[in-house]
């Protein structure tokens, strides 16, 4: 960005407010037991005469539906969050219904989860390739996001209680790997001009793979 001259302060946030953000709040004010959360999720969120919309209310029934399941295993006689659970538990339970169902209200987001094969990792391992020589896989990855053919986000997830779990090291390894071969391919995709480096909002850096949400590395 430095040889193209181009000023940009990447680390500017403007938090977004809408109906969902305030229904998390309301949930969280004064909902310092989980029978006083309980009670809060009990109570409506939609007017009773106004009818549902999903373009409206989806968001904030998304809200709902993954606190309400989260309480429920705090409910539970026996937690299932203490549970040892594997990457699978984790992806189906937790990240599924935070991540994956976030994105239903996009419609040009395609969420692709369970070790899809990258398109951008694809396109690099096979630069050089002879056309007599046999195509090379691209990374599996638990999840990525696409518009398009055109790949702009993806994350991994490992359980990293175990010690001798070497994954966390490789898993970052990729992960670092995957987001720099889809940020090239989304240059080559623009020409990477200075016009069309502008409207590249996936500037990726090594402190943005180390970014978690729970046990999930994203980029």
């Amino acid at each position: 960005m430095k040889r193209l001259n181009i000023k940009r302060d990447y680390h500017l946030w403007v938090p977004v407010v809408n109906d969902a953000t305030e229904y998390i709040d309301q949930l969280i004010d004064n909902s310092d037991t989980r029978d006083k959360f309980r009670r809060r999720l009990q109570l409506p969120f939609i007017p009773p005469e106004e009818p549902y919309s999903f373009f409206k209310h989806y968001e904030t029934n998304w809200v709902h539906c993954f606190a309400n399941k989260l309480l429920s295993f705090f409910e539970a006689p026996r937690n299932p969050l203490l549970n040892k659970n594997s990457e699978g538990w984790l992806n189906c339970h937790i990240l599924t219904p935070l991540i994956d169902d976030c994105f239903l209200t996009c419609e040009e987001v395609q969420v692709h989860r369970g070790e899809e094969m990258s398109f951008a990792s694809i396109e690099r391992k096979n630069l050089s390739r002879e056309e007599s020589e046999r195509k090379q896989y691209g990374h599996k990855i638990d999840i990525l996001f696409r518009i398009d053919d055109t790949e702009y986000f993806g994350s991994e997830t490992y359980v990293d209680e175990d010690s001798q779990n070497s994954k966390p090291i490789s898993y970052k390894q990729k992960l670092l790997r995957e987001m720099k071969d889809q940020l090239d391919r989304l240059l080559k995709k623009l020409y990477f001009t200075r016009e069309t480096a502008r409207d590249i909002k996936n500037i990726i850096t090594y402190e943005t793979c180390r970014y978690r949400i729970g046990t999930t590395w994203v980029g």
